[in-house]
């Protein structure tokens, strides 16, 4: 998320905050969003563990040379 701030009298944007955390309150947008598109909280976390886990096995499968 990317919080901005907008000067009305210029129409100039100035950043306040980057939040590469999305929040996970009763108010924030982020389960928001899953929720207007058909999934609930459970399923949200289980999609995100489900791709962690996915994305672990694919790093590990890796080979690395050094040289």
């Amino acid at each position: 998320r990317v919080d901005l701030f907008l000067e009305k009298s210029s129409g100039k944007f100035y950043l306040n905050e980057v939040n590469t955390l999305p929040g996970f309150t009763s108010i924030s947008q982020y389960p928001k969003l899953f929720e207007h598109a058909g999934y609930s909280g459970s399923q949200l976390i289980g999609k995100l563990l489900d791709l962690a886990l996915e994305r672990r096995l694919k790093l590990k499968r890796l080979t690395r040379s050094v040289g």
